[in-house]
This record gives structure tokens, sequence and C-alpha cells, in this order.
């Protein structure tokens, strides 16, 4: 029997029954508590009354009710039934009466029963309906009948569904109910936390009520409570009157949108129609806005076995069409979000019944992003689904999480031109971008905001690498790439929109004025490079990985461990070199390289996290006792036995005990904060010519070997603060370069030539003296056994270049210099 069959005869048996029985009743009123997204009353012909439905309006029987993909409306019977009709859901009110009962301040959350004797008959059409319901009279009728049977209650709280094929669900989570299925078979009792599926052959299977859906039931009624609990019977005995004159079939045409104001007030014979006093003639005046959407959690569990979505757009509604997939590729779900709509957190619960946490995320950012670039008036001329799966499938490549062990999991390396060859090829590499930069890959959103947000600067990346335009032209990608850039060089030139300058603000860049012997040694040829790369990459302890057996090996040749978000060093790293290349490793997070775990906290105590890791951190330059901490986890040893080493992460950078060695040179460098933190030796011994070498236990940088020493470069855009850092004397060079440097506990080799880079380029003595924007000599800083202190600069009168000299006699061992040299 189809669906309009079956509704005939089922209205022709009440009209039998309404004549038959019901000659001293009245119509009762449904009232609507509140409506979300598109909803539809429709007459008893199917006739559309109106699209929106506002709380407050007065329906009465003879309405059907029905929801859109992302719809939903809870309705209160003057009875003390309330139902919630969930999203793609229709609900027909074919009878409801009720006998007079006389007004007064009574409320419904303090009756335990309806205020009089009623008669009720529902049909579900499809979709899911969730009742609770007051104790009724004994000689009250309630049904509600889906293709499957009928239900009859005397109280209760329950949901019903009945979905496209003819499938009905019972789930009673409160009281009990009785199930006849259609053809008059034996009633079934339902008592609480039970439930009953009956197939399109009437076969039904009792079952415990799912945790979920018992969760979901009590959720949406408590909500439901809420919102009726103040309602007085003189307000329900209010809309029982005005029911009286509503009929389905007497509405006024549809008015003229543009004629009306959502904030005015529709007069009709001197009367005001507010909540509660108004009927569906007048109901949607007030409400041609579709309310924002919402799709409730639990709706469709169906949607479970989806294993893949595709998107659709109607540019008429201005809707986002999602449609969910089974493993045969049929649609088994939609679901329908305005462009509008992009919030994040309606996006995740659209999505949700099926894709996992990080791709949930991944997907809902995507959908956000491409129904922004709607709202702005961006075509996509291959549709929707293709321009964001084209992104999606992109964005994998980078934000997806990696372990890293024993070896270098081939699916997630990539050579750097071949990504770039695959970003410009695709036709939504803008987007693409922008998705980066929405989910922190450009850098952690955490404490940037306004025109520091992630988002902004991600823009302005985007921007200067050429914008939508440009993006996929491979190149002028490469070139780019190639070419490097400087900062103060402007991108785009004579293109206003698109004319960025590159500048700290946006990458944290300084002119390092290097010489060309180090310029060359770090230019990056894009075709060697080589790495691998993910959203979070984590390198477990005692991980052994030789970067130089992967294929297409060159004696140039970058290796990069790179991550969108956090690289997290759990223990110490051997990074082999079997084929004796002189490749280069680095390691690299847009976010942060966190050692051991994210959080300091989870191996040092809260007093020592407080004192020497907190965002002001005065104890770190004071010489106040020293706190050890409780908990002192072994030192975290980072080995490259090939050639350069690099660390570098966009936000701080914090490196508590320890060393790092490299056979070429060495770089470490921040975006925010670089800090170097030791806790293996005694602050309170002073250092002194005799005792330095016993004294000290540092971290130890080691940079070269006894063939060719190497060069250390330690960067911070804000601060490098460092206590407790010692160098291995086959280091030839240290540069050290941020807007202030503080030092303390730090032993340079004998014999290497320091440079500190500072904003102002001066240097200070003792914690009493520290200033921003210095060269900060806290306590205990040596150059081999010589302390460096006021003295040690006093043949200088600026205090910018060291006495003691290096290279036999011909460069200073410390030159300071400030930023505009």
């Amino acid at each position: 029997m189809n669906r309009i069959s079956f509704l005939f005869l089922f209205i022709l048996g009440s009209i039998q029954f309404s004549y038959g029985q019901a000659a001293n009743f009245v119509k009762g009123a449904v009232i609507v508590l509140e409506s979300k997204g598109l909803v539809q009353a429709s007459d008893s012909t199917g006739k559309l009354i109106t699209n929106g439905l506002s709380s407050g309006t007065v329906l009465s029987d003879g309405f059907s009710l029905s929801t859109g993909l992302s719809g939903q409306l809870t309705i209160l019977l003057s009875n003390g039934i309330a139902a919630t009709i969930e999203p793609e859901s229709k609900l027909s009110l074919l009878t409801f009466l009720q006998k007079s009962f006389e007004p007064n301040n009574l409320t419904l959350d303090s009756m335990d029963k309806e205020p009089t004797e009623s008669i009720t008959k529902i049909v579900v059409e499809y979709g899911s309906v969730i009742l609770i319901s007051k104790k009724l009279s004994p000689s009250s009728q309630f049904e509600i009948t889906t293709q499957a049977g009928t239900t009859k209650i005397l109280g209760t709280a329950f949901r019903i569904e009945q979905d496209a094929l003819g499938v009905s669900k019972i789930d009673v989570t409160d009281s009990t109910v009785s199930f006849t299925p259609k053809g008059k078979g034996q009633p079934i009792l339902l008592t609480e936390g039970k439930g009953l599926d009956i197939t399109t052959d009437g076969i039904a299977a009792q079952r415990e009520v799912d945790a979920s859906v018992n969760k979901l039931v009590n959720e949406v009624n408590n909500l439901t409570s809420n919102l009726s609990s103040s309602i007085s019977l003189s307000i329900l005995k209010s809309a029982v009157n005005k029911a009286q004159d509503l009929s389905p079939n007497s509405l006024p045409p549809k008015p003229n949108r543009s004629t009306f104001s959502t904030e005015d007030n529709i007069k009709d014979d001197d009367k005001v129609y507010g909540p509660f006093n108004q009927d569906l003639r007048f109901a949607y005046l007030r409400q041609w806005q579709i309310n924002q959407r919402s799709i409730h959690g639990g709706e469709t569990s169906s949607l479970t076995q989806a294993v893949s979505i595709s998107y659709g757009y109607d540019p008429e509604t201005g809707e986002i069409i999602i449609y969910f997939h089974d493993k045969y590729g049929r649609v088994i779900g939609i679901r329908r979000i305005s462009i509008h709509d992009h919030d994040y957190l309606l996006l995740l619960e659209a999505l949700s019944p099926w894709i996992t946490d990080n791709d949930k995320k991944l997907e809902a950012l995507a959908l956000s992003i491409f129904m922004e670039q709607l709202v702005l008036g961006y075509s996509y001329e291959e549709g929707i689904n293709d321009a964001i799966q084209s992104a999606l499938r992109f964005a994998r490549i980078f934000l997806t999480k990696v372990t890293l062990s024993d070896s270098l999991p081939a699916e997630n390396v990539w050579k750097a031109s071949d990504l770039v060859n695959e970003f410009s090829e695709n036709p939504y590499a803008y987007e693409f971008g922008l998705l980066l930069a929405k989910y922190g890959a450009l850098g952690s959103s955490e404490g940037h905001q306004g025109v520091d947000s992630m988002e902004t600067i991600g823009n302005r990346i985007l921007t200067l690498l050429g914008g939508r335009k440009k993006l996929k032209d491979s190149k002028h990608l490469m070139s780019i790439l190639e070419d490097g850039g400087k900062p103060g060089e402007v991108f785009n030139e004579g293109d206003e929109q698109n004319e960025v300058t590159l500048d700290g603000e946006l990458l944290g860049t300084r002119s390092a004025n290097l010489s060309s012997e180090t310029a060359d040694d770090l230019n990056v040829d894009v075709d060697r490079v080589t790495g691998v790369v993910g959203s979070e990459i984590t390198i477990v302890n005692g991980a052994k990985l030789d970067p130089s057996e992967i294929e297409e090996r060159d004696t140039n040749q970058i290796f990069a461990i790179s991550a969108a978000q956090d690289v997290i060093i759990e223990g110490d790293v051997t990074l082999e070199n079997h084929h004796n290349s002189e490749q280069a490793v680095v390691i690299g997070a847009a976010n942060g390289i966190h050692v051991r775990s994210k959080s300091a906290s989870a191996f040092f105590d809260a007093e020592f996290v407080s004192k020497y890791l907190g965002e002001d951190d005065p104890i770190f330059l004071s010489d106040e006792e020293q706190i050890k901490p409780k908990k002192s986890p072994d030192s975290v040893h980072i080995n490259n036995h090939g050639a350069d080493l690099g660390l570098g992460a966009y936000d701080k950078l914090e490196l508590i005990d320890v060393d790092i060695s490299t056979e070429g040179h060495l770089a470490v460098g921040s975006l925010d904060e670089l800090k170097i933190l030791s806790t293996r030796f005694d602050e309170e011994v002073e250092f002194s010519e005799e005792n330095l070498e016993s004294v000290l236990s540092l971290n130890q940088f080691s940079a070269g070997d006894e063939n060719e020493k190497g060069n250390v470069y330690l960067y911070a855009h804000n601060r490098i603060a460092v206590n407790g850092l010692g160098f291995d004397e086959h280091v030839r060079e240290i540069y050290m370069d941020a807007i202030t440097v503080d030092l303390k506990n730090v032993k340079f080799p004998d014999s290497s030539r320091v440079i500190l880079k500072s904003r102002n380029g001066y240097p200070t003595f003792g914690e009493k003296d520290r200033k921003i924007g210095h060269v900060n000599f806290i306590k205990n800083v040596y150059h081999g056994k010589d302390a460096v202190n006021a003295s040690f600069f006093s043949n200088d009168a600026s205090s910018r270049i060291s006495n003691k000299r290096v290279d036999s006699g011909n460069t200073p061992a410390i030159r300071i210099q400030p930023h505009s040299n």
C-alpha cells in the first residue's frame, strides 16, 4: 500500500470516528513552541500554506507539518502532549479534540496529568518524532500511526520513526506504550528501555533502546519541557478558543514579501497578534527569513553506514547540498545548509554521522571556505563537488597524522617540486591555500588576533604567492621558491589588490647579512628537497631514521620532516646516513616542535613550569633559589650523522635538557621565542676558571667534526632566552639573532667566533640592567675561560666588539650588532 492510499483510508476512518463519538468535544489547539530551519504547513488537500512557522503560532487538526533537511519543529498540544518533529519528517494532525476546561494560572510544570479528556490521532508519514506526554485520562485516546501499525499511550516519552522503505522503529524511554501491527495483529506492550523494529512485512522484533537514542530522547524532551513549563491553563484555553475559528482551507493567499516588515505588529480588527495570540493566517507574515539551521546529532542513524559524501549547490535557495553515499554509491541521506550559515560547529554537526575526527575538521573547514567563496560571488564551472573534492584530495597530503620510528612511510614522502606541480595543476589551489591557513597549517591562531591572526597572515601569504590567478602557474611558484625573497621586497608590484611587502610581521624574517659562502650554504634548490609531510608528526623515543635511503638521492639533497601543525619528539632520535651523502635534514612545524610531549607539565611539575616556562618568566633571569624539577626526565639526544640539521617552529620553541649534534651546520629557530634550558647543573655554584668545566653540565649543541668545523645559528623573531648551554669545540661560528637575547650560564668555545644580533645591538651586564632589544649577559657567560662582562669589551666605546680575538687575532671573539646593520 503506498503512502497516498494508506493516508486516504486512515482519513476515512478518522472522519467516521469523529462523527460517531466526538459530539461533546471541541477542537484542541496546537501551539508552535520552537521552529528551526525550513518547516512547512499544508492543508488536508496537500496544498502548501506556509514555509515558515514562528513561535506562538496556533494550529488545529487538519494540518500537516513537515520539516526540511535541516528543519526541526517543536509543538505543544493543549492536552499537554509535546512533540518534536525531527529533520526530514512529516506529521499529519488528523484528529485533535478535547473537552472544555476552566482557565487558571496553573502551569504545565506543576501538572502531572492532562487538563481534560482528549482524542488525538496523528500519522507519521515519514521521518521521526519524539514525544513526551502528561498522564492522560483513562477515557482519553491517543494514537500515532505509521505504515507498520498504530501506537497507543496513556502518558510516556518515546521516539517513533518511519523510513522511506517502510521500516518503522519505536523506542520507549519512559512508561509504557502499546503497538498494534497493521492488519489488527496482537498488541505488543513496550515498557521503559525497550524498543521495537517493524519490517515492511509487519515482522516485529523487540530489543533494548540504544544508549545514544535514549540520550537523544531525554535531551530533546528536557528542552521541550523547558520551553513549555511556564505555560498556564489560561494560555492553553486562549489557544483553544483561537483554534475553534481556524480552518486549514480558509487561509488567504500568500502576501507579497516586500510589503511587510518582520518587525511590524500585524493587526486584524484592531487586535495585535503576538505570541500565543496569533493564528496561521498571520504567522507567515512575521517569518519570511528562515531561522538559522540546525541539524540534530542523533538523527538518521543510517548515515553512520555512509562511506563517502559529495556536494551540490542550489543557487535558487543559496544552499549547499551534502549527499551521503553507501558503499555502492547510492544516496542514503541528504543535508542542506545555507551558504550564509558556514558556522564551524554547525558544519561539524551536519557532517558528524560518518566522518572521523580528523576528517571531520578538514571537511568542515573546506566546506566553510567554499561557502564563503560562494557568498563572495565566485562560481565553480566544474561544479562545487569537483571543487571541494579536488581541494580536499590535495589537503590530505599535508593534513594526515604521521608517526615515525624506524622507517620513512613511502606514502607520506614527497618531492617538493612534485608538490609544487600538484599545487599549481589544481584549479582550486587558492581555496586549498585558504584551507591550510584556516586549518592552522601556516601557524597557530592561539594568541594571534585581528591583523595578526593566522587567517589574515595566511591570506597575505597567498597574495604574496600570486593570489587566485598566479597560484595555478608552476613556473611562477618555482621562481618564488628558488629566488627566495628579502625583507622589504615587494611582490606583485603594480597590482594594488595583490601587492605585498615581505616583512617581519608576515614571516618573521630579518636580513641576516651573511657572507656569500654562508648564504650559498643556506640556499634551497626546490628540485633537491624531499620530505615527509603530515599535519602532526610524532617521532617516537629511540627512533632511527635514514633519509639517505630514499630514492633519487642527491649529494646536496635536503630532507624535510614537515608538519602542518606540530612535531612531537618523544625522546632520543638518531638520523642515520648510510649512503654518506652531504644531506641536510630539516625538522619544521607550522605550529610548534615539542620535546617529549605537547605539554611540559607531563614531565615537569607545575612550580618548575611556572617559574621557568611562564609567559613572563622573570625568575628565569634572577638569582633566586633555583627550583629543581620534582620529576626530572632523562635528557633527549638528537643526533644527525648527515650534514646540516635544522629545527624550525612558528610558535615558541622550548628545549629543556636537549642535546643536539650534527656533522655539518646546525640551525634552530622560532618565529616567536626560542628558550633553551638545562636543569642538570647547580646555579648556586659560581663559575670560575678553576671549576668552569666541572660545574657546567649544560645542554650541548655540536656542529661539525674533526675534519670540518660547523656553525650554529639560533634565531627567534622575539626573544632568545638561554639558561644553560654549551657548545662543542668543533663549532667554528655561533650566530644568535632576536629582538632580545638573554644569556645565562652559557659557555662559548675558546676558539669560536660569536655574532649576537638584537634590535638595538648593545650589551647589558647583570639582571638589573637587562633591557628589551639588547643582548643581555645576565650571569655566568664565558668565552672559553674568559668571563663575558663589561671589561670584556673595554677597548670599544660602544661595547660591541670584544677585546678577545680568535682566528690568529684577526676576528673579535664576540661581536654585537643591531638589526639595522
